[in-house]
């Protein structure tokens, strides 16, 4: 176990990071969780609403634990340390997580999609006109 204190390098320190914890008792989809999915990085953490989006339903079952469930937690922190296999299987199935449901792409076509249920107005990311001008346009 390392605390390095405060970091300007959070790239760096999660690549010379094994596992992350996230033990929020009550969070939205923490970019804590994302940054390091996004590296390909095992996750586990308690079984919160935010933690439940960004890791998706799998990891109800298999990196969650109950908020306050401490033990379970450390159970499921051990068997990480232990089985490097486990470890790596989850960190990729975390990185094409976060490239299916959170890169710029699905997130801007999901932006996109919303601007267009809420307005009439279809909004297609591959048009070259942002959705700001599309709202223009019509307000005129």
């Amino acid at each position: 176990l390392h605390l390095p204190g405060s970091t300007r390098d959070t790239e760096g320190l999660l690549r010379s990071t094994d596992l992350v914890v996230h033990s929020s008792l009550t969070e939205g989809c923490p970019n804590g969780v994302l940054e390091p999915m996004a590296l390909g990085l095992p996750v586990l953490g308690t079984n919160i609403s935010g933690l439940r989006q960004a890791l998706g339903r799998r990891a109800a079952a298999c990196c969650l634990s109950a908020p306050g469930d401490w033990a379970d937690l450390g159970q499921r922190m051990l068997e990480r340390v232990k089985n490097g296999h486990l470890s790596a299987l989850e960190g990729n199935q975390n990185r094409l997580r976060i490239i299916e449901h959170f890169s710029i792409d699905t997130m801007a076509r999901q932006s996109l999609d919303v601007i267009s249920t809420c307005t009439g107005v279809v909004a297609s990311a591959r048009s070259g006109k942002s959705a700001a001008k599309l709202l223009a346009v019509q307000s005129q």
